[in-house]
């Protein structure tokens, strides 16, 4: 599986669990008919971010101790598996521009 396919997956997995929470929040919260619909599109976002945040912040915990190890396992668990981060080759080194040739100015 290249890495393109393993980081759209690995979004769409924490995507995914931003729309279970959004439809928690939602069961859980009833709104009122006067809400604008731009508090409610913000709502989601912020609660489809915080869910990705959150799911990385488990994934990338550092450690031996057992809550560090407990995270991590969560995280995978979460991930449904996939661990693997993708990475990408590094760019070409790109030579810097060279600067215009100044006129000299004689005086």
């Amino acid at each position: 599986m290249s890495d393109y396919l393993k980081s759209m997956l690995r979004n769409a997995v924490q995507l995914g669990w931003g729309a279970v929470a959004v439809w928690l929040v939602h069961h859980n919260m009833p709104l009122s008919n006067n809400v604008s619909n731009w508090v409610v599109d913000g709502g989601v976002s912020l609660v489809i971010l915080a869910t990705m945040a959150l799911i990385r912040w488990l994934e990338e915990r550092k450690g031996t101790g057992v809550v560090s190890v407990y995270a991590r396992a969560i995280g995978r668990v979460l991930m449904l598996g996939i661990g693997y981060t993708p990475s990408y080759p590094e760019p070409a080194a790109v030579p810097p521009a060279s600067s215009p040739a100044q006129p000299s100015v004689m005086p």
